[in-house]
């Protein structure tokens, strides 16, 4: 994988399954435009971001497969999760 780098915020496994969990702690207003593929956020002082799209962020898991075939979980199904950590945030 030369030249290639991936980063997993968690791997859950179980007996059954594989599950990449993509943690944000985004803080504010959170608007997720899925044909535009981005995500908007509105901050407390009225700030407009645009951020990394969390759904394209954990689709890029193309590399996991690969490195997951090299181990003996081989065979079990990968479940992608993406999760927003901060209980404040609001999501549109």
């Amino acid at each position: 994988m030369e030249g290639n780098m991936c980063r997993i915020d968690t791997l859950f496994v179980t007996p059954h399954f594989l599950c990449l969990i993509e943690i944000k702690n985004n803080l504010g207003n959170l608007d997720f435009e899925n044909v535009k593929r981005q995500c908007i956020r509105i901050t407390s002082d009225e700030k407009i971001e645009s951020l990394i799209y969390p759904v394209d962020h954990i689709s890029a898991s193309k590399l996991y497969p690969n490195i997951i075939k090299a181990t003996k979980y081989r065979e079990l199904p990968i479940v992608k999760v993406i999760v927003i950590g901060d209980p404040s945030t609001i999501i549109g």
